[in-house]
């Protein structure tokens, strides 16, 4: 994968090699919970070497606009890629349907984690792959992980006075716990101080 451009954080960064690592796998089917407005599935289609399909889905809650599934599938109009409102904890699927299911800085907006993962761990088929990409709180953290710590956690405040499930972030081994439970026969980790949607942001050198 070519990384041109990049600023130093950037480059110092593993988010190289996680995009290297998904570029190494050719997608099938896959799914996204809690997917938004889709962020996660765009670097997907920037990464893997190749899919066949990937669905989108989101509980979207009240204070959410319904319209963005609607903008999210035009989004990708033309592509592979669909979008649907969907509660994670009750996913509308067969078993064994996806050969690789996905969840992006989404852990600390699920009600019940382990249900919503079982779920995910249910519809993927034995031999698939698990993406579980989180920033945590703790650690040697930068100057700018911290400030985006904060205001996460602000905006965890916020959202839980208005009823909107949000956890503040996790630590490592929280995450680490989760991802654990899940009984997955392998496990590689990464720890980056940028996200691989940084490689690919138009705002790359100002953030």
């Amino acid at each position: 994968m070519k990384e041109p451009d990049l600023p130093k954080g950037v480059t110092s960064s593993k988010a190289g090699a996680i995009a290297r690592r998904l570029g190494s796998i050719s997608g099938g089917r896959i799914l996204d919970g809690a997917t938004g407005n889709g962020a996660f599935i765009e670097t997907l289609t920037k990464t893997l070497g190749y899919y066949d399909s990937i669905v989108g889905i989101d509980n979207y809650p009240s204070g959410i606009p319904r319209e963005l599934v609607d903008s999210a599938n035009r989004r990708f109009e033309g592509k592979s890629i669909s979008f649907l409102q969907m509660n994670a904890e009750d996913l509308a699927f067969e078993d064994e349907s996806f050969d690789i299911v996905c969840i992006s800085h989404s852990l600390h907006h699920l009600a019940d984690i382990e249900k919503a993962l079982g779920e995910m761990k249910r519809v993927l088929r034995t031999g698939g792959l698990f993406v579980v990409q989180e920033c945590y709180c703790d650690g040697d953290q930068t100057m700018a992980q911290r400030a985006e710590i904060l205001k996460h956690e602000w905006g965890a405040r916020i959202d839980t006075l208005l009823g909107v499930t949000h956890n503040q972030t996790f630590s490592r081994r929280r995450i680490m716990d989760i991802t654990d439970r899940l009984g997955l026969r392998e496990l590689d980790v990464y720890d980056s101080t940028h996200s691989v949607d940084c490689l690919y942001c138009d705002r790359r050198h100002e953030c």
